[in-house]
């Protein structure tokens, strides 16, 4: 393993060619890497104009989100196109292009007239890139958050992402506190904050340990970059740092596929922090602000090319580095704030050794202006906000803006023609695979807005209670059971309800039926509005519904103004789970007199109330910890032999009495410990096999093994089928 060089100070005190240079190592790498479209980076924005000239040539495609509209204006599709053309912009136009040889996909999810989203339709975003096959996936935005926790779903998405081999690169964005920004704070995401052009973090770059194990520093200080209309501007902030790492670690993996044939996306991660480079010690505050380091392009390079550490620091580099003798190198005062205005010059060259090719020299871009933009009131809970949203500035027609920035030294004409002009936007060659869902959650209904609400209203009779003597009761459009009573007896008006999915009480599909199967759909659909509301012991009770359907492009805005995508399903494998029914089966299936014993007493009813509490626990433990969207394929797979329970009781009684199985130990009934999805080994031809795995564990005595039930699961198709027995072995054991 080869040593580290010691650093050493340099003369010249640290300016502008500090995060210059770092750029133009990246594009000397860029030129030096086969530009390779297997490579996929994800891009969660604002939306971007991808008739923008600066993306001619590029593999840029637009996938289906919540966010329909097209770029315009707004400050969003500013945000959105300036961060695209920096990962996919084409060099020899003004913007950077640092990955512009890879596949891109653009999934928008901040609208132009707002710049905030929930960490749900994030999820949703996140899950959907993953789906798309990305690689690398840049969330130039996120949520401060005061208790540090992400919401579960936006959570398990970045779990998924983990699994799935997917690199999440996130700002911390601009609040220039010691303060948590999720998804940037997830342990698992790669954290980016803003490098000013002197070498000292930008003052309004969020800092802070929890970024300090897994975050870097990136140039973020008037960064070059398209905006809608054609021109290139530059912009300040967290939000342009972050997509520049995420074209580092594009490239990487391209340069891992070229020299290995195989890509591994945690190498990448581990690079890219092992060779951040330090700050200068002795200064507590600043320590805190450059998190886990310095973006070293050249180290992360070495590190995945050679498997060792880095033997060679630039010498402006050096200057971050303790000197011999403690001496420390002296920062630049005059870092401009984020949100300054919009202005640079030309990037001065590589300076020490034999410099890498450069970017070509650009012509200043003049500066934007723009009318002062109120500031926006604090954001609401639980909503995710862009790291910098710039300000609005959409130039006229190229031919009347000073803002526009022509290529330098070649006959392209990027950056000369309004967006109107520009060529047809780039489209990938493969379409997008269809969206399946498998969801788990309780079934709705709203009437999206008051008109359609007071129609209801008017049309429901007016009913009379059960008691004695009976209680008129006004006609009440939220009532379940009225609601539902109205429809049986007009049908034709099941269309006009807008029939939802929730989590909890979060909305998170709207489903309709299948045409040829609606009328039996809407009859299950009232049946099961009618049922939720029952006491939790009835036997009718019905407490959660398993979903089947496939995701559509379409999108409607529910009452309260949330946007939730359209699921149609279909009659097959839509049911409703009663957890009663589920736990008297279980119960059914086991020997009572056998598990007294393991219960610890000789009351058999006694023994029953156990053993229902535990499948209880073990029913709730999959809804509640196991939340999630139902799209990707690994918790279709979970959510289907979840609800599928029925057909696997002898399953669930089993792993109540593993502990005969594990060592004939019969003295304690065991609990679930979890539920698992990884990708099958062996399946079929066009298939998409999973192993579920149920664990189950002793809960006194975590010596004891671990008993795992396996069954491999095909989903493939809108309803999963089990393709094999259920298998059992150990795991572990003291």
């Amino acid at each position: 393993m080869a040593e580290v060089m010691t650093a050493q100070a340099v003369s010249d005190p640290l300016g502008p060619g500090h995060t210059s240079m770092i750029l133009s190592e990246l594009s000397a790498l860029r030129d030096q890497i086969p530009p390779n479209p297997d490579i996929c980076v994800a891009i969660l924005d604002g939306p971007v104009d991808l008739g923008h000239p600066c993306f001619r040539g590029a593999t840029l495609r637009r996938v289906d989100t919540l966010v329909g509209d097209q770029a315009g204006p707004g400050p969003m599709s500013a945000h959105g196109t300036h961060v695209a053309s920096v990962v996919f912009g084409q060099p020899l136009n003004g913007t950077l292009g640092l990955a512009s040889g890879c596949r891109g996909v653009v999934a928008p999810v901040f609208r132009d007239n707002s710049g905030y989203l929930s960490q749900l339709d994030l999820a949703r975003a996140i899950e959907r890139s993953v789906n798309e096959g990305a690689q690398v996936i840049n969330i130039s935005g996120g949520e401060r958050v005061s208790g540090g926790d992400p919401d579960p779903l936006l959570a398990r998405a970045i779990d998924l992402c983990e699994q799935s081999g997917v690199l999440v690169v996130a700002a911390t964005g601009n609040d220039s506190c010691d303060c948590v920004h999720v998804p940037a704070a997830i342990p698992t995401v790669l954290a980016v904050g803003a490098l000013g052009r002197s070498g000292d973090p930008v003052p309004s770059s969020n800092f802070g340990s929890s970024y300090s194990a897994h975050g870097v520093l990136a140039p973020g200080e008037k960064i070059p970059g398209a905006v809608p209309g054609g021109a290139i501007t530059t912009y300040t902030g967290s939000s342009f740092a972050t997509p520049i790492v995420s074209a580092l670690a594009a490239l990487m993996l391209c340069e891992q596929l070229r020299l290995f044939g195989t890509t591994d996306i945690t190498a990448v991660r581990e690079a890219i922090l092992k060779s951040a480079l330090p700050c200068v010690e002795g200064e507590p505050d600043r320590l805190s602000r450059c998190l886990g380091g310095i973006l070293n392009v050249r180290g992360a390079h070495e590190l995945i090319t050679r498997g060792g550490e880095v033997t060679q620091i630039s010498g402006l580099y050096a200057t971050h580095m303790a000197a011999p003798g403690g001496a420390m190198a002296t920062p630049v005062a005059g870092v401009v704030p984020a949100g300054a205005a919009p202005g640079g010059g030309e990037l001065p060259p590589m300076d020490p050794g034999p410099p890498p090719p450069s970017m070509p020299a650009q012509p200043p871009p003049p500066a934007m202006t723009a009318p002062a933009v109120a500031v926006a009131p604090s954001p609401p809970e639980a909503a995710v906000i862009a790291s910098e949203a710039p300000p609005v500035a959409i130039p006229a027609p190229v031919a009347a803006a000073p803002a526009v920035v022509a290529s330098g030294g070649g006959g392209c004409s990027c950056g000369t023609k309004p967006s109107g002009e520009a060529p047809t936007p780039p489209v990938a060659a493969n379409p997008t695979p269809v969206a399946r869902v498998f969801a788990i959650g309780n079934i709705g209904f709203d009437f999206g807005t008051e008109a359609r609400r007071d129609t209801f209203r008017q049309l429901m009779p007016v009913t009379e209670s059960f008691d004695s003597p009976p209680i008129q009761r006004e006609p009440n459009p939220y009532d379940a059971t009225q609601l539902a009573d109205y429809l049986d007896s007009n049908p034709w008006d099941c269309t006009k309800v807008i029939w939802t999915v929730n989590l909890d009480l979060t909305p998170v599909y709207a489903v309709e039926a299948e045409v040829t199967y609606a009328e039996r759909v809407y009859e299950l659909f009232r049946t099961i509005l009618r049922n939720q509301v029952l006491p939790a012991f009835d036997e009718n009770f019905v407490s959660r519904v398993s979903l089947p359907g496939v995701l559509t492009d379409r999108t409607v805005r529910l009452y309260s103004g949330q946007v939730v995508p359209v699921v149609v399903v279909q009659r097959r494998g839509l049911a409703a789970w009663s957890e009663q029914a589920l736990v008297n089966a279980v119960v059914e299936s086991i020997d009572l007199p056998s598990v007294l014993s393991a219960v610890g007493v000789a009351d058999e009813d006694a023994a029953q109330r156990r053993l229902e509490q535990k499948v209880r626990q073990m029913l709730d433990k999959v809804y509640y910890e196991l939340r999630n969207l139902g799209t990707s394929p690994q918790d279709r797979a979970i959510n289907y032999m979840a609800t599928n329970a029925f057909n696997y009781t002898s399953v669930i009684a089993q792993g109540l009495l593993s502990g005969e199985v594990a060592d004939s130990d019969t003295t304690v009934l065991y609990s679930l410990e979890s539920i698992s999805a990884v990708r099958s080994p062996y399946c079929r031809i066009d298939s998409d096999c999973w192993d579920v795995r149920f664990t189950f564990f002793a809960p006194d005595n975590d010596r004891r093994a671990r008993v795992v039930y396996q069954t491999t699961v095909d989903v493939s198709d809108e309803l999963p089928v089990a393709l094999s027995p259920t298998h059992q072995y150990l795991l572990g054991g003291g």
